[in-house]
């Protein structure tokens, strides 16, 4: 999955060499992110450009493609992103097994895990990366509920920008109506 290979146990992996890979997965995650920027601004660009009044249908038509370009590579980038997100989760549960060795060894789970074969190692390291992700779920949930108190003036200015792009989408929409 990482190009470790066929490592047999998980003595064979080294924080060190773990950590590179996280590295080199968080490089990938920035480049996606820029690339999405792009696709997103390009996206944006073209709709504005068809938009305007003076436009004609060719025109209209050739923003049109050029959208739904962008609208592809943005698809694209974004699962390229979850893709990665998922790798670094991942390597964040290896390392976090790693680093508690001792602890395990203490209740018997590092011997389980030594006689996994690498593919159900795997396979359990992407079960404990996701009971991982669960748990900052509910953590971000928790923290929602105790936000709900904030003024109407706070949420509003916290929106994103895509919401914020959405709703002046729809606004421009009704207008023409």
């Amino acid at each position: 999955m990482f190009g470790f290979g066929s490592k047999s146990n998980l003595d064979n992996f080294s924080v060190k060499s773990l950590r590179r890979a996280r590295i080199d997965e968080e490089v990938k995650y920035d480049l996606l992110m820029g690339s999405l920027s792009t696709a997103n601004s390009k996206y944006e660009g073209y709709k504005l450009a068809g938009a305007q009044r003076d436009r004609s249908d060719l025109e209209i038509e050739r923003a049109a493609l050029e959208m739904s370009s962008w609208a592809k590579k943005r698809r694209s980038t974004l699962k390229q992103i979850r893709q990665t997100q998922s790798r670094t989760r991942v390597l964040d549960s290896l390392i976090q097994t790693i680093e508690n060795k001792e602890m395990l060894k203490q209740h018997g789970i590092w011997a389980k895990l030594e006689k996994m074969k690498p593919e159900d190692l795997m396979k359990g390291v992407v079960k404990i990366a996701t009971a991982n992700k669960e748990s900052d779920e509910k953590l971000q949930q928790l923290n929602n509920a105790l936000d709900a108190g904030l003024d109407d003036i706070v949420i509003e200015a916290e929106k994103d920008t895509d919401e914020q792009k959405a709703i002046k989408e729809i606004l421009a929409l009704r207008n023409k109506s």
